[in-house]
């Protein structure tokens, strides 16, 4: 019972200092955005599953959506860590082509809606 509650103790001290890592980061001036992306040449969801978990391998892309049937992906990343221009590059080095639609600051989005 008490290796439990230290190994409890040691999880909720862990996610703490996560908690204050990300707080740190957010105050930090990390720039998110979110990038547009046409990608042609997928086929199936086979194609569209690699192109998702190939970009969500790279370093600064928090999240990835790819949409099969309409040949688009949209991809957050931080700014700092990843440029556009790599992430389509990722996706054209995956054999698929890939062209910016639209990229936008997540911080620009929120603070028009204010």
């Amino acid at each position: 019972m008490r290796a439990r509650s230290l190994a409890a103790q040691d999880a909720l001290s862990t996610e703490r200092v996560r908690l204050v890592e990300n707080e740190d980061a957010g105050s930090a001036g990390i720039s998110e955005h979110v990038l547009r992306l046409s990608v042609s040449g997928m086929v199936c969801s086979a194609c569209s599953t690699a192109v998702e978990n190939g970009l969500k391998k790279m370093t600064g892309v928090t999240d990835v959506k790819v949409a099969l049937l309409a040949e688009t992906a949209e991809v957050r990343f931080n700014a700092g860590q990843v440029r556009s221009a790599g992430i389509i590059a990722a996706v054209e080095d995956m054999g698929f082509a890939a062209e910016a639609l639209q990229e936008e600051s997540l911080e620009t989005r929120t603070s028009k809606g204010a």
